[in-house]
């Protein structure tokens, strides 16, 4: 009986010890990581130019323009103002593939005329793909109770 008891556990024994010989030699699989490539940033300038044109029934205001030049992914921003009146604005450029930009835009603007009322401000964000050097409306606004309108254009042209 003691022979079949010691017999019984050398083949347990064996059988646990080859098991732990196969765990430890086929180690468990990663899981694969998915990471995101991120092209570097070009060796370039950007020239961001807005052109803002405020319609109204009296007649048009000359346009106001306003030129950043910024480095590829990077930031600028322009604030001016007297008084009552202010054109702010903030940009951003990416140059995403040859010949595309994006531009990101943000824009206060509040105009007043010495012998007006102080319009009312017209605020706008605005994110869009343009083409190198070509001008794009971005936006269009109409003011809800006169029959003033405000464009937006923007035009990013790399400078290399």
């Amino acid at each position: 009986m003691l022979k079949e008891s010691i017999a019984i556990l050398l083949v347990f024994g064996a059988a646990g010890a080859a098991a732990a010989a196969q765990e430890t030699t086929v180690p468990p699989k990663a899981p694969e990581v998915q990471t995101q490539r991120i092209a570097p940033a070009q060796a370039a300038n950007i020239r961001v130019e807005l052109t803002i044109t405020d319609q109204r029934s009296d007649g048009q205001t000359p346009p106001k323009a306003v030129t950043l030049l910024i480095e590829d992914r990077q930031s600028g921003r322009i604030r001016t103002g007297r008084g009552n009146a202010a054109l702010n604005v903030d940009a951003r450029a990416e140059i995403v593939r040859e010949g595309r930009i994006r531009v990101m835009v943000t824009l206060e603007y509040t105009p007043q005329e010495p012998d007006r009322q102080t319009q009312p401000p017209v605020q706008e964000s605005v994110t869009a793909l343009l083409e190198d050097g070509k001008p794009l409306v971005v936006s269009q606004s109409a003011d809800p109770i006169s029959d003033r309108k405000v464009r937006v254009e923007v035009k990013a042209t790399i400078v290399r």
